[in-house]
């Protein structure tokens, strides 16, 4: 039953980049085709102390920890439950009513979904996840599947390119907050490279 929770909320999300793709590619004169990348890996920096965070000072809440950032970097995606730091050269872009973080390649494109983990553990949320994805894309291939955290928070990041999936690479990070499930994805198109700076977004994320 709780994978069939959790295939209709998956699939949307899918559909949300596969749709952002499309309407960012119509706007794209590069009509190039690059070759399939080798699997890439995602580097993360573990969650700072909180003397690395504050120095010398005393250690703020989660609450001033986050309005801080917010004042000092003034640029940032999310909503009154999460926000993440936009890297140097993307852009949040509204397309079709959804919201992106557009890479500076105009393609290559970010979006964060929310969901409930129904009591299940990160790791069981992220098997269900992948058992949806082979099952809907047959072809699928799995090139990442590894542990990571931010802030204190648990994460999963996979890596899985398809025929089916108008993307040279898709990268899906699974950040656990009170039983919510934050899905951070990266649809890579145009260029392969732009992972490290998807990753150093990850690393921002600050949740409510």
């Amino acid at each position: 039953m709780k994978k069939q929770i959790f295939r209709q909320s998956l699939i949307a999300a899918l559909i949300l980049f596969l749709g952002a793709t499309a309407l960012v590619g119509c706007d794209s004169d590069n009509g190039q085709v690059v070759p399939e990348p080798e699997a890439e890996t995602v580097e993360t920096t573990e969650a700072p102390t909180e003397a690395e965070t504050v120095g010398e000072t005393e250690a703020p809440t989660e609450d001033e920890t986050v309005e801080e950032t917010n004042d000092s970097e003034g640029y940032l995606f999310g909503d009154d439950n999460f926000t993440m730091e936009v890297a140097e050269g993307w852009t949040i872009e509204e397309i079709a009513g959804m919201s992106f973080i557009l890479a500076p390649n105009g393609m290559s494109n970010v979006n964060v979904v929310a969901e409930g983990m129904q009591g299940l553990s990160l790791d069981e949320y992220v098997d269900i996840s992948l058992g949806i994805l082979i099952e809907t894309f047959p072809d699928l291939e799995l090139l990442m599947d590894e542990e990571f955290e931010v802030h204190g928070r648990a994460g999963v990041v996979i890596a899985y390119i398809s025929g089916m999936i108008e993307a040279y690479v898709t990268y899906q990070f699974f950040i656990e907050v009170n039983n919510v499930a934050y899905i951070i994805t990266y649809t890579s198109i145009g260029e392969v490279d732009l992972v490290d700076d998807v990753a150093a977004m990850v690393d921002t994320f600050i949740a409510r």
